[in-house]
């Protein structure tokens, strides 16, 4: 993955993690059924590459209990940049939180939609790129 396309697709993910965190930031403290899984902690092929792009190398961290809360997880939520977590991860979005979004702006909704699939489009066209020069 060239240092442009990638540093383009971290744009998008600072465009976006502030409009998800409006939300988050108010529902996930409250949340009984907290859904940061060790499960999720799965770096791909892709975020690997992403991630070396800014010379950043992941290591797997081994986890005991798939359903223990995620390592990274603390009260105020992520301690990673959105940016730098596992694409799995970046893009799970719980009923409570795709209902409150829904119900406060359509508007709002459609751009992270457009911003979500912005950033998954040129990660697959560089994916694509990689796996057939």
């Amino acid at each position: 993955m060239t240092h442009g396309v990638a540093g383009e697709i971290k744009l998008l993910y600072e465009e976006i993690s502030p409009l998800i965190e409006v939300y988050t930031s108010g529902l996930c403290p409250q949340c009984n059924d907290v859904c940061c899984r060790q499960r999720h902690l799965k770096y791909d092929d892709g975020d690997r590459l992403f991630l070396r792009s800014f010379g950043i190398e992941i290591e797997e961290i081994e986890a005991h209990d798939m359903d223990a809360c995620c390592v990274f997880l603390s009260e105020g939520g992520c301690i990673l940049p959105r940016w730098q977590r596992p694409f799995r991860c970046t893009w799970f979005f719980c009923e409570p939180l795709i209902e409150e979004v829904q119900d406060n702006s359509a508007r709002e909704l459609r751009r992270m939609a457009k911003l979500a699939r912005d950033i998954q489009t040129l990660r697959g066209c560089c994916l694509n790129h990689e796996n057939h020069p």
